[in-house]
């Protein structure tokens, strides 16, 4: 696997806004969460203006292509995908310091088929690792979904999912409280196991305050979501032990390298 990982699918730039210690940014929908994701569509990156103040995004299903023709054909595609959410983030943020290796239970939730070719998969035994290493213990809130956006692709029906995962979490590197952590996943029916939703990639980094954090529609025409709140940690599936290991101590913390677990 490539060593460079795109945060949240296209988390794009992050600007401060003037006085609030606030970060703004956006990620598309259409866009490929891994570099080496090929047959998604092709990396744009675009800035919104920080002076704009954006509509709140509620829950909706975009599918431009009629594919979920009917509310009853919506409901079901919508109760699935929180299923298939909620349980990998029951598994994922349910931890403490007796959490067993959970990576196996995380891959059965993707697709291992052709169709998921190139998938993430092999990043969740280091989210287990990462977590561990900073000794972070967290219990799983809620889910909160934007929106749904169902993609034309012909050989299996596939849909990109932005939402965020709300916690209540603590670790060596963030003080006990509720946070929001963004979240950008595709996924596929896998065509072998009774058209069931799989993942194909599950792309988040970053965790925000929960207080002041919120999801936005972007106003320029495309299906961008804003993200706005405090940033408080960004996670590095890719080099776990660099992280890990960090010389730098977030703000307001102090870093002793003795407090940190080797990972080998």
């Amino acid at each position: 696997m490539k060593k460079k990982i795109t945060v949240i699918g296209v988390i794009l730039i992050a600007i401060l806004l003037v006085g609030g210690g606030y970060l703004f940014h956006a990620h598309k929908a259409e866009e490929k969460p891994l570099e080496q994701t090929s047959k998604k569509t092709e990396k744009k990156l675009e800035k919104p203006d920080e002076d704009k103040k954006l509509e709140y995004a509620n829950f909706e299903i975009i599918d431009n292509y009629n594919i979920f023709p009917t509310d009853k054909d919506k409901e079901i595609l919508k109760n699935d995908v929180e299923s298939l959410l909620n349980n990998f983030g029951n598994t994922l943020f349910n931890i403490d310091s007796t959490t067993k290796d959970y990576s196996e239970t995380l891959k059965s939730y993707y697709g291992t088929t052709d169709l998921y070719e190139n998938s993430d998969i092999d990043l969740t035994v280091n989210m287990y690792k990462e977590y561990m290493g900073i000794h972070m213990e967290s219990k799983l809130k809620n889910i909160e979904i934007a929106h749904i956006l169902v993609r034309n692709y012909t050989e299996a029906k596939e849909i990109s999912v932005i939402g965020a995962y709300h916690i209540h979490a603590k670790s060596d590197r963030m003080d006990e409280g509720d946070y929001a952590i963004p979240f950008n996943s595709v996924m596929c029916v896998d065509l072998t196991d009774n058209n069931k939703w799989k993942l194909y990639t599950m792309s988040y980094s970053d965790m925000y305050k929960e207080k002041g954090f919120g999801l936005a529609k972007m106003d320029d025409g495309s299906y961008n979501i804003g993200i706005k709140g405090e940033l408080v940690i960004s996670f590095d599936f890719q080099n776990v032990d660099d992280f890990i290991n960090q010389t730098e101590a977030p703000a307001g913390h102090t870093f002793k390298e003795e407090d940190y677990d080797e990972v080998n």
